[in-house]
């Protein structure tokens, strides 16, 4: 009996300061807003932060309006709570990975370069941010840079594996690269929301890639010189015989895309696609082709066509 009174009053004393401490919590304006936030009442929570702000300024709580009017869509008021928060020598890093991600969304991609490049020694979120802008900026091959300088500082960084094998599959078009990385990124992230995606894709390009690289004694000329990064004896080759198959163009228009001739390459791979539209991964590097030189409305009528011609494929989803 003594016992049981004893757990009973011990029980009741710890609700009774537990009940006391989180009075005291919700009383200081900071705290609550945080609480306010977690629960995703978010122009409650920023009210709470400017009381805050109006009883006691701090870099903490500006980074904190920062975020929240970052969740509210309020950008330009974000960056300059940003930027206070930054004047105080605030988590700089992350500040400026804030700042940077705000003027994506104000479609400052050069500013959000120029922000991120001041900084020396960038962690892996800022040079993943730092890729992300440049994408944006339709900087490509600097994007990929710094999600390979990502990999760098941790090989296993599952978005910088993603980034990367989606610029080396759509872009690049180099489909062996795509697939080492996207066996990367599965093998550390199997449970995110694109794992299913990026496992259709691999096994989309598996299969097509075993087809391509499957070849016969007979298997087209214009493949091998492709493969051997022949250009110039693929154009002889291609102006020498009038081309017979929907891959001879396919070939010839990458190969003329590689070596700059960027409008050719587009007519070859269009012609490649109405003269084989059952094959997807034409189409795919036509559109990779066409969004890489900004052909926006041409780039959307393909994509149309694509969902209609394939209705179950996650990649014309986009």
């Amino acid at each position: 009996m003594v016992n049981a009174l004893e757990k009973f009053a011990a029980g009741w004393l710890i609700f009774i300061l537990s009940t006391a401490l989180n009075a005291c919590a919700t009383s200081n304006p900071m705290e609550k807003g945080k609480l306010l936030e977690e629960n995703g009442e978010l122009e409650a929570a920023l009210a709470q932060y400017f009381d805050a702000l109006n009883d006691q300024p701090s870099p903490e709580i500006h980074f904190n309006i920062g975020i929240t009017l970052t969740r509210l869509e309020q950008f330009e008021a974000a960056l300059i709570h940003f930027e206070k928060a930054k004047e105080q020598h605030y988590r700089v890093q992350e500040v400026t990975r804030q700042q940077a991600l705000a003027l994506l969304q104000l479609r400052r991609e050069n500013s959000a370069v120029a922000l991120l490049l001041q900084v020396s020694d960038r962690t892996p979120e800022l040079n993943l941010t730092l890729g992300q802008a440049l994408r944006q900026a339709g900087e490509v091959r600097g994007a990929y840079q710094a999600y390979q300088k990502v990999l760098r500082q941790d090989p296993k960084h599952p978005r910088a594996l993603l980034r990367l094998g989606w610029l080396a599959d759509r872009v690049f078009l180099d489909f062996e690269e795509a697939l080492a990385l996207y066996e990367q990124y599965l093998a550390v992230a199997q449970d995110t929301e694109e794992a299913e995606v990026v496992r259709q894709r691999r096994k989309y390009l598996l299969l097509t890639h075993k087809n391509l690289t499957s070849a016969s004694e007979d298997y087209s000329y214009s493949w091998k010189l492709f493969q051997l990064g022949r250009y110039h004896k693929l154009r002889a080759y291609y102006r020498s015989h009038l081309p017979e198959f929907a891959e001879d163009h396919f070939f010839y228009g990458r190969g003329l895309f590689a070596t700059g001739n960027k409008a050719g390459g587009i007519e070859e791979l269009q012609i490649a696609v109405r003269k084989a539209p059952n094959q997807p991964l034409y189409l795919l590097s036509l559109l990779a082709m066409l969004k890489q030189e900004g052909r926006q409305k041409e780039y959307l009528t393909w994509l149309e066509f694509g969902r209609n011609r394939f209705p179950n494929e996650p990649y014309f989803s986009e």
